[in-house]
């Protein structure tokens, strides 16, 4: 009697007994319990090799795409969530490393004990398609498209192989490349291909002068001069026990102002600033950037300068004012200012005069408003009665001022500051000074100014201006071109001069 073949199949592993040949009755048994000895060695043996860990986090770690994130399945059995930033079309796990493809980039997420992070980003030459195993070496599939003129075509002017798609496979990560055949011509994507493609993907941001970015994505994935494109950070948040919570946040929306083959320029919005490891994609949201309320910008020193020459119209001669400024605006809300306002000096027949007044003010810097208070001295020529005493106060003197401060609307956006001191005279404090600005937003970089101010500091006068940022985005860095032009009068004593002016300075944000 011939005994059949015994095998035994489990997950490509093969463990197989050999013919045994035909024996005696006696023999029978001993064949019948070898083989059953042989059959129970062979199935643990493969049950060992199945279940054997290629690596500690290969054994335990699984992962899942869940839109744009990973959601990997930690060893403990904690779930980690990675936000990607793109939306992918495959995904494997090797070991501590899960790789990810999206529409032109491959991503690297490292699988730890407790918490899973995005390693690393590696650029595609072409849109990836889907992994693929060479041998031992994980591949990316990449698939190229092309579009030929129909007329063309049809005319028989060109060749077969004109436009015809190729496929590629690109190693993961760096390895040797495959190469593949070139198409004869490859024309750009028509364009709702390419907007298809770049539709809801994200890639990296490059900073550039002022107020816009760089990014990589241009005509060819279906941008043009007025689009738009939406800037963004990806912000993880520990959760404890090994959980990562992962939220995009949105910077700002920009518009493109030039575009190239695969680059474009984007213009965000004054006060926008936009970080280094921002991502971009294209969008239909409505642009962020606000004229009349910008965001506020912190961490700088404002230093204006602002120079006005008045000519006198009754009697021959020149007067010189000035307004000298600094002030700090810090990353929380508030703001320290030292001004010198008004300083001048006249210079006509006779003896001449001088104006002065300056303070040091502190407070509340809202991004809608701003209040402060603050002490200074001012020279004041003010002439009053007491009641009480049937006195008459004459004083030319520099007094003790207490100062305030208020401003309602954003810094760089439409706004009304006003600033009013009272100073210290015979041992009552009297209003001094006021003056007042309203700032007016006309144009991207281009705001309207009115100015006016008067009291007992010797100047009064009204102008109208221009403020113009020449370079810059707002921050540490921007540079404005102040200039106006008005009337005003400068008195003291018994000189009274009146007459037109012109104003010219300059603001530097440092």
């Amino acid at each position: 009697m011939r005994n059949p073949e015994v095998a035994l199949r489990h997950n490509a592993y093969q463990v197989a007994l050999p013919h045994q040949p035909t024996s005696s009755p006696m023999t029978t048994p001993f064949t019948t319990l070898r083989a059953r000895l042989l059959l129970g060695w062979a199935l643990l043996a493969t049950l060992l090799i199945s279940s054997g860990p290629a690596s500690a986090h290969a054994q335990d770690s699984q992962a899942r795409v869940e839109g744009q994130s990973l959601v990997v399945v930690l060893p403990g059995g904690a779930e980690a969530v990675v936000a990607l930033g793109c939306t992918p079309v495959d995904m494997r796990v090797r070991g501590d490393r899960a790789f990810v493809a999206c529409a032109r980039e491959v991503l690297v997420v490292r699988i730890g004990e407790t918490a899973a992070a995005l390693l690393s980003r590696h650029a595609v030459s072409a849109e990836a398609v889907r992994f693929v195993d060479v041998g031992a070496e994980l591949w990316v599939e990449t698939h190229r498209r092309a579009a030929e003129p129909v007329a063309e075509l049809v005319a028989g002017s060109v060749p077969e192989t004109h436009g015809e798609r190729g496929t590629g496979v690109t190693p993961v990560p760096h390895s040797r490349s495959v190469p593949e055949p070139s198409p004869a011509h490859e024309a750009s994507p028509a364009p709702e291909a390419r907007g298809a493609v770049a539709r809801g993907e994200s890639v990296a941001v490059t900073p550039a002068d002022g107020d816009s970015v760089v990014v990589a994505l241009g005509a060819d994935h279906g941008l043009e001069v007025g689009s738009r494109i939406e800037l963004f950070v990806v912000r993880e948040e520990d959760l404890g026990d090994g959980q990562l919570s992962a939220q995009e946040q949105r910077v700002a929306v920009g518009e493109v102002v030039s575009v190239g083959a695969d680059r474009s320029r984007v213009r965000v919005g004054l006060g926008e600033r936009v970080p280094a490891d921002a991502r971009a994609r294209p969008t239909d949201r409505d642009l962020t950037r606000s004229l009349v309320a910008p965001p506020r910008i912190g961490g700088f020193v404002s230093t204006s300068v602002v120079l006005r020459a008045l000519l006198a119209v009754q009697q021959l001669g020149l007067l010189a004012m000035a307004d000298l400024r600094a002030t700090y605006h810090g990353e929380q809300p508030y703001f320290l200012r030292a001004e010198v306002d008004p300083v001048g000096l006249s210079m006509v027949e006779g003896p001449n005069q001088a104006v002065f007044g300056a303070r040091i003010l502190a407070g509340y810097d809202h991004a809608l408003f701003g209040v402060g208070l603050g002490v200074g001295a001012a020279r004041v020529e003010d002439r009053f009665w007491v009641d009480d005493e049937r006195v008459r106060y004459e004083v030319d003197a520099v007094a003790f001022t207490i100062d305030q401060y208020v401003r309602v609307g954003a810094v760089d956006g439409l706004n009304l500051e006003v600033t009013s001191g009272f100073a210290l005279e015979h041992g009552i404090f009297r209003w001094a000074r006021v003056r007042a600005d309203v700032q007016i937003p006309v144009a991207h970089a281009v705001w309207l100014t009115l100015s006016g101010a008067g009291g007992h500091t010797g100047v009064v006068t009204g102008e109208i201006g221009v403020r113009y940022m020449a370079r810059g985005d707002g921050a540490a860095g921007t540079l404005f071109i102040l200039g106006s032009a008005g009337g005003g009068s400068f008195f003291y004593g018994p000189g009274h001069y009146e007459g037109a002016h012109v104003g010219f300075g300059f603001e530097l944000r440092l």
